[in-house]
Order: structure tokens, then C-alpha cells, then sequence
């Protein structure tokens, strides 16, 4: 054990600040529920409200569905902040969106079709950093970025 304490000791002293620690504090994560009580109680009441969550699968596996039950949800939680929409495929439905009870009107919403991936995950990563600002964006399982969603 004493050679993992000495390189935990090496990386904190170079990286200047603790990085690594023995123990982890008990932190209380806000989550953005779901509207399935099932799905709440298997993922213990929705994602997390911090960092990006990937949903990556298939094609037809209800994937933008999950997506936008995540969205309507953070909308009526956090009605002060705003929610992206990245559609990379640009195959985004507002009307299914709607049916969702995503509030199309507070929704923004970036179509970078002609973007590179590296373009793509560099906007997202800039909105990741505004603190008013949920994020979701919708590619298929073959594309960078699969399904990445929430950060606030």
C-alpha cells in the first residue's frame, strides 16, 4: 500500500492541488428525474444534474426519447435555465418534442450539420461551461459525441 500512498503523494505535489485521496466525502448529487417512477428508482431519481451523461445504443432504441423526457423534466424542475438541443442528424421533430412536454419555445436549438466532430464537442464543451445552460445532443451510436446530455 505504501507505493500507492507515494504515487497518490507524487501526483498531488505535482499537479498542485489533491487529486487523489484516500476515501471519497459523501456528496448529495441533484438529479433531473425521469417520468418513469421505474427509471427514478433504478437510477436512484434521474441522472445526475452535474457532468455530461451518455445514452448510447442502437438505432430505434429510444434513446431521443430518453433524452427528451430528460429535457421536459429539467424545464419544469429548473424553469430559470436554459436547455440545448443539438441536432446533429437534423432529424429533431419539435412537434414529438411538444408531445413530450419539452417547452419547444424555451428550447435552443444548434444544427451543426456541416461541423466536425472535434467543432461539435468544442461548442458543446463551451456550453458546458455557462452555468445557465442544460445540455442535450442527439447522434447515432456511429458519430462522436452518441447522445450526450446534461450538464449545468
Amino acid at each position: 500500500m505504501a507505493a500507492i500512498d507515494d504515487i497518490f503523494k507524487k501526483w498531488n505535489k505535482d499537479k498542485g492541488y489533491q487529486i487523489a485521496s484516500d476515501g471519497v466525502e459523501w456528496q448529495d448529487v441533484e438529479r433531473i428525474p425521469f417520468s418513469s417512477p421505474r427509471l427514478n428508482y433504478i437510477l436512484r431519481g434521474g441522472v445526475p444534474a452535474t457532468g455530461i451523461t451518455e445514452l448510447s445504443g442502437p438505432e430505434s432504441a429510444g434513446k431521443s426519447l430518453i433524452a427528451l423526457d430528460l429535457i421536459s423534466n429539467a424545464q419544469k424542475k429548473w424553469p430559470e435555465k436554459d436547455t440545448v438541443w443539438f441536432d446533429i442528424e437534423t432529424g429533431f421533430d419539435s412537434r414529438w418534442a411538444a408531445l413530450q412536454g419539452v417547452n419547444i419555445n424555451k428550447l435552443k436549438y444548434i444544427a451543426p450539420e456541416m461541423e466536425s466532430a472535434e467543432s461539435i464537442f468544442d461548442m458543446i464543451i463551451q456550453l458546458v461551461s455557462s452555468p445557465d445552460t442544460n445540455i442535450s445532443a442527439r447522434s447515432e451510436e456511429r458519430r462522436v459525441g452518441k447522445e450526450c446530455r446534461s450538464r449545468w
